[in-house]
């Protein structure tokens, strides 16, 4: 793999009442994540697969983004990326194909900043280092 693309999900409202995994983006998450896809549009980034979390807040903001791609990712929900650490990645990177040249991963993401994974916020102008290169 020659290059991975973590995003955390956009703004979700603070409660569901069905519960945590199925939370909604609220109207600023919903045009942050569409403003996410036409950057990655922009820059001609093209996803050979995508993992996405079950939850509802994640997968709504593949969503938004998958919308403004010229060409659709092969995408599988990941349960692991629900709250998943710097661990959890490094075991999905493991398992993932080497055919697999750009990975775009969503999901609820907790990274610290001795972790050395990049972040931005999504759709946030400019954005600096969304991505890590991969030896």
């Amino acid at each position: 793999m020659s290059l991975l693309l973590l995003v955390r999900h956009a703004e979700a409202v603070a409660r569901a009442s069905e519960g945590d995994p199925e939370r909604r983006l609220t109207a600023q998450g919903r045009a942050d994540a569409a403003r996410m896809g036409a950057y990655f549009r922009a820059s001609g980034l093209v996803f050979d697969l995508a993992l996405v979390s079950p939850a509802r807040r994640a997968r709504d903001t593949f969503d938004m983004i998958l919308r403004e791609l010229p060409q659709k990712p092969a995408c599988e929900l990941e349960a692991s990326l629900y709250n998943a650490g710097v661990d959890t990645l490094r075991d999905l990177l493991a398992r993932t194909s080497a055919s697999v040249k750009t990975l775009l991963s969503v999901g609820i993401i907790r990274v610290s900043a001795n972790s050395r994974v990049f972040s931005c916020a999504a759709g946030k102008a400019p954005c600096p280092a969304i991505s890590r290169r991969l030896a």
